[in-house]
């Protein structure tokens, strides 16, 4: 069985649970924040922030689809990983920045002797909030220069995915 055979038999099986995996991780984001209440400081600081630890975990199953698209050239599913990865950059980095305001204006009402704590939470997620969205931001550059190599038929080389044990002994 050739390696491209093998990464075709395992694309299905992979799709299916990274793709639920991802589903269920933001199911389980989107019902946390539940009841949405949009006008509220205090839940949309708290849902920036949970955004902030939520995030990582769909950045690396967004890598993995990306990583098996590319390998068995699925062009839907890079496109799909590249818009993906735009929106969640474009919600990252904003977000960071309604998370800020919302940090000042709660931190503004709250007791001098709570501040330090809740500076130092606030700049934790502030930071995972900007890394993950430029993070983000380079997974959507990638899956598009992927797409745009995809389509002039640019391949570095034929060689093996896999390498072989046997190959790997001593004569």
């Amino acid at each position: 069985m050739t390696n491209r055979e093998l990464m075709l038999r395992l694309r299905v099986p992979a799709y299916s649970f990274l793709g639920v995996t991802l589903v269920f991780q933001l199911f389980d984001y989107v019902v946390a924040q539940l009841p949405l209440r949009f006008d509220s400081v205090l839940w949309r600081f708290t849902a920036l922030g949970s955004a902030a630890n939520a995030i990582g975990n769909v950045l690396l199953l967004l890598l993995l689809i990306y990583a098996l698209s590319l390998v068995t050239g699925d062009r839907i599913v890079i496109t799909l990983v590249g818009v993906t990865c735009t929106f969640a950059a474009l919600f990252l980095l904003a977000g960071g920045g309604v998370f800020t305001l919302d940090g000042l204006q709660i931190r503004a009402a709250m007791d001098r002797g709570a501040r330090n704590k809740f500076d130092l939470a606030t700049w934790q997620a502030l930071v995972k909030l900007a890394v993950e969205g430029v993070i983000a931001a380079l997974f959507a550059f990638s899956a598009f220069r992927g797409l745009i190599a995809m389509k002039r038929g640019d391949r570095t080389s034929d060689a093996p995915i896999f390498v072989h044990a046997s190959v790997l002994r001593a004569p």
